[in-house]
């Protein structure tokens, strides 16, 4: 009859319905992975923000030593 589909045209609506949840799912995997990724990211960014102080830390603390060690020398010369 004519209000029946024809069967290639069920086969293509079919085959874009198995197209579409494929992609649904590897979009699914894709959204997972961006988020541990993202969650990786964030955890670096902390560390790297955390040992760039822990370095801010230490350059100031050579700093110091270094200015103690001239003066300690400047002393041992004066006496």
């Amino acid at each position: 009859g004519g209000g029946e589909l024809r069967d290639d045209t069920k086969q293509l609506i079919d085959s874009h319905r198995q197209t579409i949840k494929m992609l649904e799912q590897r979009l699914s995997k894709t959204d997972k992975l961006l988020q541990e990724r993202e969650g990786a990211l964030g955890e670096a960014q902390e560390d790297l923000a955390r040992d760039e102080l822990i370095f801010a830390d230490k350059v100031a603390e050579i700093k110091t030593l270094r200015k103690n060690l001239k003066e300690a020398e400047r002393q041992r010369e004066a006496m």
